[in-house]
C-alpha cells in the first residue's frame, strides 16, 4: 500500500514539476530556460515543450527541416513522442546557449539499435521563451547511423528513407558545426 502511495506521489510531483518548471524558466536565464526545456521532453508533452517557446521561434531539425509556427512546431514536438534527453550539458556561448547531450527512446534510435543518440545544438532565448533551437547529430552518431542504414536501407525515418534521412543529417552536421 505504501508503495502505491508512493508512486502516486511520485507521479503527481513530475506532472507538476514540468509545468511548474516552464512557468520558472521563463523568468530565468537562458542557460536555465535551455535546461528546463531539455528536463521536459522526459514528460513527452507537446503542451510542456510549447510552454518554452516563443510565438515566432524557429526550429531547425537534425536533418536541417526549417520549422515555424504553432502547428509545424507541435507537429515537429509531436513527431519526437517519447523521447528522452539525458545526460546534457548546458553552457553558454557569446549570445546563445550551446548543449550538447544524449537521446533515449526515439523509435527509429531504438529499432536501429544506435540508442543513445548523440546531439549538439544550439538556442536564443530572448525573455525567457526559445526563439531559435537547432540540434544536429555528432559526427560519430551520424557513423553510428551510417552504419545502421546501411544494414535497414528501407527503414524510414521522419518519412524518409534512411539513407536519405542520412544524408541530409550530415549535410546538417557539416553546415550547423561550421557557423
Amino acid at each position: 500500500m505504501r508503495f502505491g502511495i508512493a508512486w502516486m506521489g511520485a507521479i503527481f510531483v513530475l506532472c507538476n514539476f514540468t509545468a511548474s518548471h516552464a512557468e520558472g524558466a521563463r523568468e530565468s536565464d537562458p542557460v536555465a530556460v535551455a535546461r528546463s526545456f531539455f528536463g521536459a521532453w522526459a514528460t513527452s508533452s507537446v503542451d510542456d515543450l510549447m510552454a518554452f517557446m516563443a510565438s515566432d521561434a524557429l526550429v531547425v531539425s537534425s536533418g536541417g527541416l526549417r520549422l515555424t509556427g504553432d502547428a509545424g512546431l507541435r507537429r515537429a514536438f509531436g513527431g519526437l513522442k517519447g523521447l528522452q534527453n539525458r545526460e546534457y550539458e548546458v553552457r553558454p556561448d557569446g549570445d546563445k546557449v550551446a548543449a550538447h547531450g544524449k537521446t533515449w527512446g526515439y523509435v527509429p534510435y531504438v529499432e536501429l539499435d544506435v540508442e543513445p543518440g548523440e546531439w549538439d545544438s544550439s538556442i536564443v532565448v530572448k525573455n525567457g521563451r526559445i526563439e531559435y533551437f537547432e540540434w544536429y547529430y555528432t559526427p560519430e552518431f551520424n557513423t553510428r547511423l551510417e552504419r545502421a542504414c546501411l544494414q535497414k536501407p528501407d527503414y524510414v525515418i521522419a518519412g524518409r528513407r534512411c539513407l536519405d534521412f542520412l544524408a541530409q543529417a550530415k549535410a546538417h552536421t557539416e553546415s550547423a558545426r561550421h557557423k
